[in-house]
């Protein structure tokens, strides 16, 4: 628990007192490499989720126990790939820590045009914590956000084959596909409008929706009766108002003039908010049916681009860090709650060799 504190204190005094880009950048750097250290040479126990792949990985390696697993072929062969040269279930963490970290410390690079506080946010806004416990997820977003440089480039059959190859690791990862029609929407002038009326309409046909998903997809099919299929109000709510609030933020906070010029000259701003639309509309109907959650992951990530890059666009300095120690704040105590909660089982940390 303290490592975390201090590295959370740390992330957040850079954020608020270096100005510098070039120290910021640095300071950015060596936060991933802490991240990724911890997340490597982690204990088993370390993530709800974790106990399970270490044991299945040597599982693995009998082929009769092989042939009844249920994991996606790319997570098989990864693992499989693995074992030509260790046995160490350690490197399975190792190796995947290291490939979702620096995938999203390049996206953060490549997209943020504040990398410090999109570096906070990956950790205060729970994803860190989240793909400690949820690999084979955190590996398909990682594979998603070098589909979604296609995306933005408009060079769709990369895109198409890139999320396929993401969905070979998690197969909930294939509905990304449904963002092809993004970059063909030309306005989100009434996109707020839009999330509300959605929301509320998705969550009351919410039953309904599963029923049709489980009924055209034999893998859901089985989650009919199982808790799964339940309300989610807590959590999902939880989920449902701070997505939404992070999306109303980037149209109500900065001044008109700067949101439409943006619109008007970055086609991604547009693409961001609708994703995180419909990441809201998503995280609603599962208030009413909690496997939905699943889903909601690939579109709320990328609220670590769209929250700093909305911070940048106030022109006020002291309005905007004003806005920034809000953000922090209120993120910060999200984050204590649910590891407080223990919904990812990061706690406690101890290392492989403790």
């Amino acid at each position: 628990m303290i490592l975390y504190i201090i590295l959370l204190l740390f992330v957040i005094i850079s954020n608020i007192c270096v100005k510098d880009e070039k120290k910021r950048e640095k300071i950015s750097i060596a936060i991933f490499l802490i991240l990724t250290f911890l997340a490597c040479f982690r204990k088993y126990t370390v993530g709800a989720d974790t106990p399970q792949f270490w044991n299945n990985f040597l599982k693995m390696m009998d082929p009769e126990k092989l042939q009844n697993m249920r994991y996606e072929m790319g997570f098989m062969w990864l693992c499989q790939l693995i074992q030509l040269f260790t046995k160490n279930p350690q490197f399975l963490l190792i190796i995947t820590s290291i490939f979702i970290n620096a995938s999203v410390f390049l996206f953060i690079k490549k997209h943020s045009k504040n990398y410090l506080f999109s570096t906070l946010l990956y950790i205060t806004l729970n994803f860190y914590f989240s793909f400690i416990c949820l690999m084979r997820q955190g590996i398909a977003i990682a594979i998603l956000l070098y589909a979604m440089d296609f995306l933005f480039d408009k060079k769709y059959i990369k895109f198409i084959v890139t999320v396929l190859i993401a969905s070979l690791f998690h197969s909930s990862c294939v509905f990304c596909l449904g963002f092809l029609v993004l970059p063909f929407i030309r306005s989100n002038k009434r996109i707020i409008l839009l999330t509300i009326v959605a929301s509320i309409i998705c969550f009351a046909l919410s039953r309904p929706l599963f029923l049709f998903v489980a009924s055209t997809f034999a893998d859901y099919s089985k989650y009919i009766n199982s808790q799964y299929a339940q309300p989610s109000y807590i959590s999902a709510g939880l989920y449902t108002l701070t997505n939404f609030l992070f999306l109303l933020f980037g149209f109500v906070i900065p001044s008109k003039k700067n949101v439409s010029n943006i619109v008007q000259k970055d086609k991604k701003y547009i693409i961001l908010s609708y994703i995180l639309a419909i990441g809201t509309i998503i995280s609603a109907i599962s208030m009413g049916v909690s496997i939905f959650n699943r889903f909601f992951i690939y579109f709320n990530f990328f609220n670590v681009i769209w929250v700093a890059n909305c911070l940048e666009l106030i022109e006020d300095e002291k309005q905007k860090k004003i806005w920034m120690i809000i953000l922090i704040t209120c993120t910060v105590a999200y984050v204590c709650v649910i590891t407080a909660m223990g919904w990812y089982g990061v706690l406690p940390y101890q290392f492989c060799w403790e």
